[in-house]
């Protein structure tokens, strides 16, 4: 029997040891799909630099004089809870992403809250507060000076608690905010700028030789420009770029970076594959303060489907295995699933075992959220979710959803309300979060199986037309300033130039397009299975924003041999 277990892990290990070996053959013949930028136009490279940097600066600008680095986010109760978590952690001896209840009580009753019966106290009315910086301020600052606080903090004692349901990266994001930046609400703009910025220098860097991936982020960022300068901003449910809704668009630079990386500049350079690295780094923390940026990762996978099937720009007698096997066991496919995996070992390694017992999530609602979302049909009184024949209050807001799962918790499982809600365990008192997504989901699912005519009315007619009603109202009535109207001139002449300038084969050309179509395509899942308002459209809106851009100085280009003769007979 020894003999055998030890035939079976030396076989297992040469196993691995020829994988490994047959996995650095595959890399290493890797190959660009398209040569760097000639030399006469490196012209184009640098004026694509300089526009994605003027761009960026003039975002961080208006952002500046729109005030968004002293606002706290809606969505404040979750901005309290995480940064209670995070002086928790830093001051009081928690770990594992919990807080001492008697932080979260501090910022609560010193204004970071929405809970109107703490303002009603400083005489205070939400939202009114978010565009109080002082004020939040100041409670952080009460809330790093506590003294005297008990030690044997617990769940049991109440005097530890746990995000209602929230991702634990945006506890993280808020600390390394503080780090760098100080113990303020500004801080929170100011590391949204320097992790874009970051992503920016890393993606420069990588592909400084290459004019079609520096046209395309010029355009992403030109698009960032004017949805930073939209009405996307004006309301109390969105207002400033880190909202915690908003913060999955600083994922986009980095999935650019990688998709590039997969699909057209393969070879594995030192160079390259340290700057992916650094790249798949970023990409990954925004998702861990952002889980619902998960479709980006499945945009990635179709693209590669389609890649395969379509054969871009491979012999027609290679088999598609093979072909997979090259894009799916790519060095930056595998740096992408290297990272996910790192991920998800962190996060159970680190979270406080509090979480695997069923009552607390650490992740956005997905069930919930979706329920909410029926509510936008406009027959939800006559033809949607009833309770005793009544319909249920509330359509689209969060009070549906909780009435919904509650009224399945008495009629299916015999239980009270006091039994839905977290009373017991922890000082932050609320709904059994497991629970209700459980219930929900149940409720979700069985209406959707008796309403199919409605559902399908919902997904393919009345979701679409709120989607198209909220570009047209942030976009609508645009102010024009005039670091808008240059870059987007200066992008507009300089993509439409180089469409015409440079030797690009049309098989990259079609899956540059088919990436990009793809991606704003699947930017609709999250949305559309939640509501397709714009607190969560922001990477919808950026990329459709680019998308257009980039689909537009294509068509230009196209364009302008048969205008030329016209220009020339009108001279």
């Amino acid at each position: 029997m020894l003999a055998s277990i030890w035939g079976t892990t030396v076989w297992t290990f040469r196993s691995l040891i020829d994988f490994v070996g047959w996995l650095l053959r595959l890399n290493a013949g890797l190959r660009d799909e398209l040569q760097p930028t000639p030399r006469p136009l490196w012209w184009i490279n640098v004026g694509a630099i300089l526009l994605t940097i003027a761009a960026t600066g003039a975002a961080y600008e208006i952002g500046l004089s729109r005030n968004m680095h002293r606002v706290a986010p809606d969505g404040v109760d979750a901005v309290a809870q995480s940064t209670a978590i995070d002086l928790s952690h830093r001051f009081y001896g928690t770990s594992g992403y919990v807080g001492r209840i008697e932080v979260l009580e501090t910022l609560f009753s010193n204004g970071l809250t929405g809970r109107q019966n703490y303002l009603d106290k400083l005489g205070i009315q939400y939202p009114a507060n978010v565009e109080m910086p002082d004020l939040a301020n100041e409670a952080i600052q009460k809330a790093m000076n506590l003294k005297d606080l008990p030690k044997d903090a617990t769940f049991a004692n109440r005097l530890l608690y746990a995000p209602e349901a929230n991702d634990p990266g945006i506890v993280d994001y808020i600390g390394w905010s503080f780090d760098l930046f100080g113990f303020r609400v500004e801080s929170f703009y100011y590391f949204y700028f320097l992790v874009l910025s970051i992503a920016i220098v890393l993606f420069l860097m990588c592909f400084r030789a290459d004019a079609l991936p520096l046209l395309v982020l010029a355009g992403v960022m030109v698009a960032f420009l004017f949805l930073v300068d939209s009405h996307m901003f004006d309301t109390p449910m969105l207002r400033t770029v880190h909202n915690q809704r908003f913060l999955g668009t600083l994922c986009i630079v980095s999935y650019l970076h990688l998709l590039f990386s997969i699909l057209i500049y393969r070879r594995p350079t030192p160079l390259r594959v340290v700057l992916t690295l650094l790249q798949a780094a970023v990409f990954i923390f925004v998702m861990f303060t952002r889980s619902s940026a998960f479709w980006l990762i499945l945009a990635i996978a179709i693209i590669i489907a389609l890649h395969v099937y379509y054969r871009a720009g491979r012999p027609a007698d290679e088999p598609r295995k093979a072909n997979a096997a090259r894009l799916a066991l790519s060095w930056p496919a595998l740096v992408i699933v290297a990272g996910l995996a790192g991920s998800l070992i962190y996060k159970s390694a680190v979270l406080h075992p509090i979480y695997s017992i069923g009552i607390f999530l650490p992740y956005h609602m997905i069930w919930h959220n979706a329920y909410m979302g029926m509510g936008l049909h406009p027959d939800w009184a006559t033809r949607g979710d009833k309770r005793d024949g009544k319909p249920i209050p509330g359509p689209g807001s969060d009070n549906s959803a909780w009435i919904a799962a509650l009224d399945d918790a008495e009629k299916r499982y015999g239980l009270a309300e006091i039994d839905t809600v977290n009373g017991r365990v922890g000082g932050l008192p609320g709904v059994l979060m497991a629970l209700h997504e459980k219930l929900i989901k149940e409720r979700f699912l069985r209406f959707a199986v008796h309403n199919p005519r409605f559902m399908l009315e919902l997904y393919v007619w009345h979701k679409p037309k709120w989607l198209f009603r909220e570009f047209a109202w942030a976009y609508g009535k645009y102010d024009w300033r005039l670091s808008s109207l240059l870059c987007l001139a200066g992008f507009l002449a300089l993509a439409t130039i180089a469409w015409r300038r440079l030797d690009i084969p049309p098989h990259v050309r079609w899956v540059v397009g088919s990436a990009l179509t793809v991606t704003a395509v699947m930017s609709l899942a999250a949305p559309f299975w939640t509501y397709p308002l714009h607190p969560v459209l922001g990477e919808t809106f950026l990329l459709w924003t680019a998308v257009l851009l980039y689909f537009t100085t294509l068509l230009l280009s196209r364009l302008w041999p048969a205008t030329r003769p016209a220009v020339g007979q009108r001279a």
